[in-house]
């Protein structure tokens, strides 16, 4: 079933900027930020394959026959579109 894909969108956010936005959404929803939970998001760049991590995330997508377009870095949803829609790598700051 996993191979029954046009085409996989793989966005990656630096973790500094994903790390923030975790806080900010977790205050907004709950009024406070769940620690755990943000020291957790934080092992995402170094996990290994038995967590959810970038390495279990890059060989699952090694894995797969279909297109694999890679969105890296911070940008704008609209360039994020169009970058879709052409299906053209995109890398952000």
């Amino acid at each position: 079933m996993e191979d029954c894909f046009d085409l996989i969108v793989y966005l990656y956010i630096p973790s500094p900027v994903r790390l923030a936005r975790l806080r900010e959404r977790e205050n907004s929803r709950y009024g406070n930020v769940d620690q755990g939970f943000i020291d957790w998001a934080a092992r995402y760049d170094e996990g290994d394959l038995k967590v959810r991590s970038r390495l279990l995330h890059e060989t699952w997508l090694q894995e797969r026959c279909c297109d694999v377009l890679r969105l890296e870095g911070d940008m704008s949803v609209e360039d994020r579109m169009e970058a879709i829609l052409r299906k053209e790598p995109l890398t952000g700051k």
